[in-house]
């Protein structure tokens, strides 16, 4: 396992997380070659994307505010 070798937890799940954001905007850009369909628009998507944003950040203080 990886926290045998790497023992930061949060590190860890940080980099597991940055991998499949990668993988899936690949995956994503391939399937969907229509640079418009990726232009964000102000009402509908990018509430949703600070929403994440937000959500994960908090979930991360929370986690550390845990470990502590």
């Amino acid at each position: 396992p990886i926290l045998r070798d790497y023992p930061a937890q949060l590190s860890a799940t940080t980099i597991t997380y940055l991998f499949g954001s990668i993988q899936l905007a690949l995956i994503a850009a391939y399937v969907e070659k229509d640079v418009n369909v990726w232009i964000t628009t102000f009402y509908s998507d990018l509430p949703a994307i600070l929403y994440g944003v937000g959500h994960a950040f908090l979930y991360a203080l929370n986690w550390m505010r845990i470990r502590m």
